[in-house]
């Protein structure tokens, strides 16, 4: 009994370890580039795919993976739409950026 009562300190301790580990490789791990986009664009791409990432707790890669990101252009912002793959489930989410500074405008997701 007294050997149980030990061993699960280390087992809390254990997991908090690997939780904050895989935050930190969550947070770190690079957005693979799109094809055909411009540097302003491409950067755009990556800062709404780490904010879905980050709220669905996986990782870009897999956010992009199993979406396609399009752009539109706005006279005073850019959209950046990630649209499910066929076959995906779930609805399209929309984050869009100032022109000027960046700055996150608004935010929608769609059918979900």
């Amino acid at each position: 009994m007294l050997a149980k009562m030990k061993l699960i300190p280390c087992l809390v301790v254990g997991l908090a370890l690997s939780l904050g580990y895989n935050v930190y490789l969550l947070e770190t791990r690079p957005v693979p580039k799109v094809p055909g986009l411009l540097e302003d664009e491409q950067r755009l791409v990556d800062r709404a795919v780490m904010m879905a990432a980050r709220r669905d707790g996986v990782p870009p890669n897999d956010t992009l993976r199993l979406s396609s990101p399009v752009l539109v252009h706005f006279k005073y912002e850019t959209c950046v739409e990630l649209q499910p793959k066929w076959g995906v489930v779930g609805g399209t989410r929309v984050r869009c950026f100032d022109r000027k500074t960046g700055a996150l405008t608004r935010q929608e997701e769609v059918g979900q």
